[in-house]
């Protein structure tokens, strides 16, 4: 029965801490990858919110650009909802 204990302290404890110790690296590693891609979406929304440009003109085709933006969006959910009824 000593043996039993002494084997899982042995091997099974640290390949467990060890695994433990993986998922939270990936995890972590997952959770930094999310917040850059948040914060490059935030800059590009940003960037869009500026009207693209400077003037009136820049305003402008930041707004449509938007609105292009707003078009291709609602086309792609569309599409998943067609894609949904198959």
């Amino acid at each position: 029965m000593l043996e039993c204990g002494k084997e899982y302290e042995q091997f099974y404890v640290p390949e467990l801490e060890k695994a433990k110790r993986d998922k939270a690296a990936r995890e972590e590693a997952r959770q930094r990858a999310e917040l850059d891609k948040l914060r490059a979406d935030m800059a590009g929304t940003s960037i869009r919110e500026q009207g693209g440009g400077s003037g009136a003109g820049g305003a402008a085709a930041g707004a449509a650009g938007a609105s292009t933006g707003r078009r291709q969006q609602e086309e792609e959910d569309s599409d998943e909802e067609d894609e949904d009824m198959d």
